[in-house]
């Protein structure tokens, strides 16, 4: 089944191209190593993760709340479902860039592995998408049953020949436009069961089909399941989430009780945790749009791309009204050094607004 208004020449196209991508940047770790990915920052950080050829390298997600950057599980020959089940990441709620998933044997769901994934930001891509699911042959569920949100970009599932539950997920209550995914050429809908829990679930607004990842597993849709909320989240008792939080919340009205926020998170040392603001406090910098970081945290910050070890973060004052810590300085600045420190600063010597 397609969705979007794209051709079918066109998925011709863009299927070819995702294979071509998928295979030159699983080379380009081989070429380049991955050695630099396995190590956790400190509160749940981690870096671009690449999972491949054996489902032990799963452990490498452990004690992970969010990958900043990109999440690959691929080219895992001759596994069987029973290994997946040694391994559940329930505290991982969010990924800043895409999750690809393609060629797993064995995997069948990633419900387990999975719970808690909340957000997509969709910060980097493939090709338009932020959630890409192809050539899965013994996946019959999708199983993501805690994500509400994809920030930006669409969602690719293709070519899955057992994969049911795709079409009782509203995927554009997700990524707030249905035109930009593309489904296709997975198990047909007449021959999968597809029975969401009986009157329990959400309903599609286009047809009143029920809304379910699987079975026991109703979609998240926070109008309907939190009606006095103003379209923000809810806890499980339905009372409302702070207007900061994204995705739910462990309890009502307070900014640090949010499973992701929604704009900016800042790390409250005394005591120790974690509180979302509407912006980063002076002093103090904005790194990937989601969290606030000293300067000397920004300093600290190192690519988890292989192929840019060298690149460090460094502070870029006033950015579109922000000061913001980046790996690399945008068009029309240039890094320059002081007292053995970089930063960014605009070509012609004036803020570019």
């Amino acid at each position: 089944m397609s969705r979007g208004t794209t051709t079918m020449s066109q998925l011709h196209v863009i299927g070819n191209s995702l294979c071509v991508f998928f295979w030159a940047s699983i080379a380009a770790l081989y070429f380049h190593g991955a050695d630099g990915f396995v190590n956790h920052s400190a509160h749940g950080l981690c870096p671009s993760m690449y999972i491949r050829n054996v489902v032990h390298d799963l452990e490498r997600l452990t004690k992970c709340r969010v990958i900043e950057g990109n999440l690959q599980i691929s080219l895992i020959h001759n596994g069987v479902a029973s290994a997946y089940m040694n391994y559940s990441f329930p505290q991982l709620r969010e990924i800043t860039g895409y999750f690809l998933l393609t060629w797993a044997d064995g995997l069948q769901t990633l419900k387990n592995l999975f719970p808690n994934l909340t957000i997509i930001r969709g910060q980097e891509f493939v090709y338009n998408y932020a959630l890409l699911i192809r050539e899965m042959s013994g996946m019959y569920e999708i199983g993501l049953p805690s994500l509400t949100n994809i920030m930006s970009r669409g969602v690719y599932i293709s070519r899955n020949p057992n994969l049911c539950y795709v079409d009782t997920i509203d995927w554009a209550r997700i990524t707030n436009d249905a035109s930009i995914n593309d489904i296709q050429k997975n198990k047909p809908s007449d021959q999968c069961p597809n029975l969401c829990p009986l009157n329990r679930c959400p309903k599609a607004e286009s047809d009143s089909r029920d809304l379910c990842w699987s079975n026991s597993d109703c979609q998240i849709v926070h109008k309907d399941k939190c009606p006095g909320c103003g379209g923000r989240p809810c806890t499980e008792d339905n009372k409302c989430c702070d207007e900061q939080c994204l995705g739910g919340c462990y309890a009502s009205n307070s900014p640090s009780e949010c499973f992701v926020c929604k704009n900016v998170e800042l790390l409250d040392m005394n005591p120790t945790k974690i509180v979302c603001l509407s912006h980063c406090p002076k002093s103090t910098f904005e790194y990937l749009n989601r969290r606030c970081v000293t300067e000397d945290e920004c300093r600290n910050i190192q690519s988890s791309d292989p192929r840019k070890r060298n690149l460090r973060g460094k502070r870029l004052d006033n950015f579109n009204g922000n000061d913001v810590c980046v790996l690399e300085c945008p068009k029309n600045y240039k890094t320059v050094v002081q007292n053995d420190r970089e930063f960014c600063e605009p070509c012609d010597g004036k803020n570019k607004e």
